[in-house]
């Protein structure tokens, strides 16, 4: 899973381990700072079944409840996905089983015309999921009216749990839930 395309460099900054008594079991934070020195915070969400969704944000907004959804430079976002893509690897290294998500969450302008189903984000981080995670080595399922997508490791689906696909579904659409975001009708 090496690329060439070059990221920004990246820092690991803490854990914070869950407690909750659900399937989170850690959050692994990490920053970067592009070329015009802003810096974006990386939430790798560890969850059962070795599913890490990653979600990113500028620092700035990081007490906003919106910071998912501001739009960064369009420019500096093939940097800052290639980044995330950087981040998603370097915890493959350590774990070989590991297994990957994202949703797409909407921008300000989707939230306000209700356009929430296969956001502008989704559309373009299903394009380099495609591209970087090989379906020889991982199921790819999605949910375009969720604007959600799981990388699933086959390593881990075929000799740990071969119903992996539909537990981590679920587990997926508990934090969408969370979110608190009306669907499109």
């Amino acid at each position: 899973m090496e690329h060439s395309l070059k990221g920004y460099a990246f820092r690991y900054c803490n854990s914070i381990k869950s407690q909750k008594k659900d399937h989170l079991k850690a959050i692994h934070i990490y920053s970067f700072r592009n070329d015009s020195n802003v810096c974006y915070i990386v939430n790798v969400e560890e969850y059962s079944h070795e599913m890490h969704v990653v979600k990113f944000y500028l620092k700035k907004h990081a007490q906003s409840e919106r910071k998912y959804n501001v739009e960064t430079q369009f420019g500096n976002a093939r940097r800052v996905i290639y980044t995330c893509i950087d981040i998603g690897l370097e915890i493959f290294s350590r774990k070989p089983l590991a297994s990957f998500g994202f949703i797409g969450s909407p921008t300000e302008s989707e939230l306000s015309s209700s356009l929430l189903n296969n956001t502008q984000r989704f559309r373009v981080y299903e394009y380099f999921a495609k591209f970087f995670f090989s379906p020889e080595n991982f199921s790819h399922s999605f949910n375009i009216e969720n604007s959600s997508y799981v990388i699933l490791n086959r390593n881990y689906q075929n000799n740990h749990c071969p119903d992996a696909m539909i537990q981590i579904t679920e587990m997926f659409k508990k934090d969408i839930e969370s979110l608190h975001l009306p669907r499109a009708r």
